[in-house]
């Protein structure tokens, strides 16, 4: 047989194989996300050891009890949070919900069927100096877009072109705000497809302009694989002071409560 077509043949097969695990895994998170419970004998003591095989959970998935609270109809919520091998699952949150010591129902998010080479090839100061290239990459688009929208060329100065090669110096202009974390992520983000990957967390601050940023770093390849945004902003009507127009309206830009930054942020995008 000729070796291509072997090769095509074998790829296919491990395609196929792989889009069957992965309907496999679907199917088990479907069953589980919200579960209305008939069997008098499962609580919140048994419930997680017993169900863990058709959940698609292995002796490698652990829970770790996050909190416990009852409300006043005397319905007991204990949350938790899902870990494989020792590594936290990112998002994961699962609630059961107890009442006389039977289990009514759970609900959550976890991940089922997890296969996943747990050992990082990249060191966490790898991982940073991805994340720090990978935010780099991300304001200087943010800046040609800007640019691009207002239609305009200038002169910029050094101060104005930090982000561009020939002025960028990562010590000055990054903030690393945590200790890079390991953590198990479904590549679909607080969805089940069951793509899994071993990821650093690493968080990054800038003050020019103003931006946090959490970077999910693939701890095997270094490839950027999700962002999530420290800082969510909201344009807010205010009022400015001017030295030759008086009293003006202005949106500006909400980035926590009673803390604004001069900025409109519905201005100025693609």
């Amino acid at each position: 047989m000729n070796k291509y077509l072997l090769l095509l043949l074998v790829s296919c097969l491990s395609f196929q194989l792989s889009a069957q695990n992965n309907a496999q895994t679907i199917e088990f998170y479907n069953s589980y996300k919200i579960f209305k419970n008939t069997d008098n004998q499962l609580n919140s003591q048994n419930f997680l050891a017993t169900s863990k095989e058709l959940m698609g959970l292995s002796n490698n998935d652990q829970w770790t009890l996050q909190k416990e609270d009852k409300n006043k109809n005397g319905v007991t919520h204990t949350r938790y949070a899902q870990s494989h091998q020792g590594i936290p699952v990112y998002g994961s949150s699962y609630i059961l919900h107890e009442k006389n010591g039977k289990l009514l129902s759970s609900n959550g998010y976890y991940l089922p069927s997890i296969d996943l080479n747990t050992n990082a090839k990249l060191t966490p100061e790898n991982a940073i100096k991805h994340a720090k290239k990978a935010m780099q990459i991300d304001l200087m688009t943010k800046k040609d877009n800007h640019d691009h929208c207002h239609n305009h060329k200038h002169n910029d100065s050094p101060e104005d072109n930090i982000f561009t090669p020939e002025y960028f110096d990562e010590n000055d202009v990054f903030t690393i705000l945590n200790e890079p974390s390991l953590f198990i992520l479904d590549k679909a983000v607080h969805r089940v497809s069951g793509e899994y990957a071993l990821v650093y967390s690493v968080d990054l601050e800038v003050k020019n302009p103003i931006d946090r940023q959490r970077y999910f770093i693939d701890a095997q390849s270094g490839k950027t694989l999700f962002v999530e945004p420290l800082i969510q902003h909201q344009a807010a009507p205010g009022k400015l002071l001017t030295r030759y127009y008086g009293e003006q309206d202005v949106t500006i830009d909400s980035i926590a409560p009673n803390d604004y930054i001069l900025h409109d942020p519905t201005r100025g995008q693609k």
